[in-house]
């Protein structure tokens, strides 16, 4: 993706930089207050966190309603596995960040599957 990932306490001084810029959200109130500062916006737990032990989903995180700009610059993150991608698809998400689906497992295996599922 290139550019910078900045955590919530960095500072908002950060927008005045060049450089792609993506951030983590993890409410649909919160998306909306900072879409318009980051090309990338990675929304968790789409799903309960396949690595992270006690990380579960507890709202809906469905961007179906948001304009398509906004849905673009989406990365679902949080649980996405070759199960339940579709469903990710259903919320809205186009761009998927999978990590203990596939680490978890055979990698290569895992990534291609869940690759070939998000194309469809």
């Amino acid at each position: 993706m290139g550019g910078k990932h900045y955590r919530k306490k960095d500072a908002l001084t950060i927008f005045n930089d060049k450089y792609p810029k993506s951030t983590g959200v993890h409410s649909i109130d919160e998306l909306l207050e900072k879409e318009m500062h980051y090309n990338h916006l990675f929304v968790s737990p789409i799903f309960d966190s396949i690595s992270k032990i006690g990380y579960t989903a507890k709202t809906n995180l469905s961007i179906t309603g948001l304009p398509s700009d906004v849905q673009n610059k989406c990365i679902a993150l949080g649980g996405i596995n070759a199960s339940n991608i579709d469903k990710a698809k259903k919320m809205g998400y186009n761009h998927f960040a999978v990590l203990g689906a596939v680490w978890q497992s055979s990698p290569i295996s895992s990534f291609k599957t869940i690759f070939q599922k998000s194309r469809k």
